[in-house]
This record gives C-alpha cells, sequence and structure tokens, in this order.
C-alpha cells in the first residue's frame, strides 16, 4: 500500500508567516517595551494602558493567523484506502464527491474568503478536505494519484511529469494575442506614476541630491511598480500544437511552449484584471497575467481553445460582453 504525504510549500505558506510573524511579533515587543518604559506615571496613564492595548491586540492577531494558517494546511497522507487528516482517518469508500480542479474559500478565515484553486473531497459524514494549490508543493501529484487510484481504479501508479518546453523552433502557424501595452489603461497609469515621480525629482533636484536614502528609496519605488507590472504583461501565441507564453518587457525570459495535447484545461479567472490559468493533464498549474489584452481578444482564445477541444472555464463570464 503506497502512500503520498502532502508538502507544504516554502515560498507560498511558510515565508509568508515567517514574515508576517516576524513584524507584528516585533511591533508588539516594541510596542511593550515602550509601555513599560513610561511607568505608571499618573500623567501617563491613559497613553501607557493604550499601548499595552496595541500590544495584546497584535500578539493575539498574529497568533490567531499563525492558528488559522495551519489550521487549513493539514498535513495529510494518501493512500488507496483512507486519507489521513491530522491522525483522523477517513476511509475512500465514504467518499460523496471529488473535485480535482476548481475554486473552493476556506470558511472563518477572513484573509482567504476569495475562492483559490484547490482540491476538495466531501466526505458522507459531511466532512470536506480543502487543499488550496498554492500551499502544497505536491499537490499535482496527489491529485494525479486520485484520478488513477480512486476513481480510474489503475493497480499500478506511476508518477508522469509534464514539462512545458523553452523556446522551441517550428514552422506552425500561430495566431498571436498581444497589444501595446502603452495604450492601455494600465500603461498609461503606470507611465503617468514614473512620469509624475521623475517630475518631482527634477523640480526638487537640490534637495533630494542632498539625501541619498530618498534618492535611493525613490528608484527603488520607481523599479518595483515596473518590475511588478511588466511581470503581469503576459501575451499568448496558439497553434494546434501548441500555447506559448510570452513576455511583453522581460527579453531574456524564454518562451514557454505547452502542447495542447497536454493541457487538462483552461481558466480564465480575474483579480481587477483577467489571468490565464494552464493546468495540464499531471495537475500541475501555471498562472499568467495578461493585462493588456481586450475583453475581444479574451473571447477569441477561449473560441480557439474550444475549436482544439480543450476545456475552457470561464469564470469571468466573458460571454456576457458583446
Amino acid at each position: 500500500m503506497n502512500s503520498i504525504y502532502s508538502k507544504r510549500k516554502f515560498s507560498n505558506f511558510y515565508l509568508p508567516l515567517i514574515i508576517g510573524g516576524l513584524f507584528f511579533y516585533l511591533l508588539a515587543t516594541i510596542i511593550l517595551i515602550v509601555y513599560l518604559k513610561i511607568g505608571s506615571d499618573a500623567n501617563n496613564y491613559i497613553k501607557p494602558v493604550f499601548l499595552l492595548l496595541m500590544s495584546i491586540g497584535c500578539y493575539a492577531f498574529e497568533t490567531n493567523i499563525l492558528y488559522k494558517y495551519l489550521k487549513n494546511a493539514p498535513n495529510v497522507e494518501f493512500n488507496d484506502e483512507m486519507v489521513i487528516v491530522n491522525h483522523k482517518i477517513l476511509l475512500w469508500s465514504d467518499i460523496k464527491e471529488i473535485n480535482l480542479t476548481g475554486k473552493h474559500s476556506i470558511k472563518g478565515f477572513i484573509f482567504l474568503r476569495l475562492p483559490m484553486e484547490s482540491l476538495a473531497l466531501t466526505f458522507n459524514d459531511g466532512t470536506t478536505l480543502i487543499m488550496l494549490d498554492d500551499w502544497y508543493s505536491n499537490l499535482w501529484e496527489i491529485k494525479s494519484f486520485i484520478q488513477d487510484v480512486i476513481i480510474n481504479k489503475k493497480t499500478n501508479y506511476e508518477t508522469e511529469e509534464i514539462q512545458y518546453e523553452l523556446n522551441k523552433d517550428n514552422n506552425q502557424s500561430y495566431t498571436i494575442y498581444q497589444r501595446n501595452p502603452i495604450i492601455t489603461g494600465l500603461g498609461i497609469l503606470l507611465l503617468l506614476m514614473v512620469v509624475s515621480i521623475l517630475g518631482l525629482c527634477i523640480y526638487f533636484h537640490e534637495k533630494i541630491l542632498e539625501n541619498v536614502f530618498f534618492l535611493s528609496w525613490i528608484g527603488f519605488i520607481i523599479l518595483f511598480c515596473l518590475f511588478f507590472y511588466t511581470f503581469l504583461m503576459s501575451y499568448f501565441s496558439i497553434s494546434e500544437s501548441y500555447l506559448v507564453i510570452c513576455r511583453q518587457y522581460f527579453f531574456w525570459k524564454k518562451k514557454k511552449y505547452f502542447k495542447i495535447d497536454d493541457i487538462n484545461e483552461i481558466v480564465i479567472e480575474s483579480n481587477r484584471n483577467y489571468y490565464l490559468r494552464i493546468i495540464t493533464k499531471d495537475f500541475k498549474s501555471y498562472l499568467y497575467g495578461a493585462y493588456t489584452l481586450s475583453t475581444k481578444q479574451w473571447k477569441e482564445i477561449i473560441s480557439q481553445f474550444d475549436q482544439l477541444g480543450i476545456s475552457v472555464r470561464d469564470e469571468c463570464n466573458l460571454s456576457k460582453y458583446h
């Protein structure tokens, strides 16, 4: 009886917890030290009590966040007979519903009210196990195991990892979905922001040049905004055999070629702007922001995938736009 154990991602799970924990616990400790130093002077009675409440609040807030994260990202063991969640045994014979893909939200967690891509298992006793794709590094392997062993009843399970190709040369005909970012709302906003900051720097150049720290901070803000927004400006090329992911400005980034035959599902999702999520047949998930594409182009992308026989989950309901 082979078992698969869940593995939490360091970058998406542990790192935010470490950064958040250090920030709030350090802030709470600093406030507490200030409170203790002020002392119990009658003239400062209100101020120390307020600081004490702030410190306690920061400690309580971060402790609650840590508890919620760990509670909603349990250690799980999967085998062909049962699922073991924090020592609780759930039998596959009692399974009611299996959702290998789709958006689900975690109840009781204010920071995760928005549905996220996940695995959802519902059992006859009402127990629901939700595992977020972003939190587990091997969730694709777990989904593949469930697909092959539990759903398709295969006796021999072997993990087959699908890899995309880089800068593949071929002579196929591609339909390119691209738009000049400068003429989009996001591009104009980014350009105005950079011009405004540079204009202020030129106008106050004498004072700014005297303050190296302030000059460095301004440079950091500009570079961060440029990197962040250009990172979200992908565009796509589609042929009968490949979906190609390209970057607008990151010329050093190699193009990624996904075989059409390896794609299980395409998801069009939104977080203020549209994203394209690729779910391959081994249940690996890749998300790309394409802020510059128009609604018309997104509808054309959906239509072309439909013609290629690829399932498209349109979470943005683009069909309502004419």
